[in-house]
């Protein structure tokens, strides 16, 4: 199941890649303020030694599909510069996002298995593959565990060090603050970006995608 799941979703990201253009960097606006005490506290789950599954009923992770909604939809009609808008992005409501703490990302590095991915709610490439993932998800009843990293990396926190190190092989070079061909480039110096897809088994990655470089 993961195997052939970890195909489909590859081969269609993929095809997002294609069609994406690369806009100039903008540094991103300062987060949203989201009370998620409106929410009903009955749709927090705790999370167990046992949650990590592949496969989970969609209705068990209420409150993170309500929160990840919130987070991406704040910036509708928002504008990310002078002239230009943020993606316009709907959100399905049954979506099946579990957000990792620290604490859990760190568990499910090492021993996770099924679908994880980085994004932010600014990020233009997420905004635009993010919703075929969540349709993905809804559809094939698969949890799709999800992490923030962008304030993490900005203040390169040892969180930050730490995914730099477990998964340097499958990061990108960080082209962001470098450039090919420069005398002092270095290939080994990777980065953190969003989005990027990781398929996971037993805390090894089976497959990941990445859409760009630089965010």
């Amino acid at each position: 199941m993961l195997k052939k799941s970890c195909i489909l979703l590859v081969l269609f990201l993929a095809g997002c890649n294609e069609v994406v253009e690369e806009p100039e960097y903008i540094p991103l606006p300062e987060a949203p303020f989201i009370d998620y005490t409106l929410f009903d506290e009955q749709l927090s789950p705790q999370h167990g030694e046992n949650d990590y599954q592949s496969e989970i009923p969609i209705s068990e992770y209420r409150y993170d599909a309500l929160r990840f909604k919130v987070e991406y939809e704040y910036w509708n009609n928002v504008l990310r510069d002078e002239t230009d808008e943020h993606l316009f992005m709907y959100v399905r409501s049954d979506n099946t996002v579990v957000y990792l703490d620290e604490y859990e990302l760190r568990e499910f590095l090492i021993e996770g298995t099924g679908i994880f991915f980085f994004g932010n709610g600014t990020c233009p490439w997420c905004r635009l593959a993010i919703p075929p993932l969540l349709d993905f998800g809804y559809d094939n009843n698969v949890a799709l565990y999800y992490f923030n990293p962008v304030a993490d990396r900005e203040a390169d926190t040892e969180l930050h060090r730490h995914i730099l190190e477990i998964w340097h092989d499958y990061l990108p070079v960080n082209t962001r603050d470098q450039t090919y061909g420069e005398a002092d480039f270095n290939p080994e110096w990777k980065r953190v970006t969003v989005p990027h897809v990781f398929f996971l088994h037993r805390g090894t990655v089976v497959t990941h995608l990445f859409l760009n470089r630089h965010v």
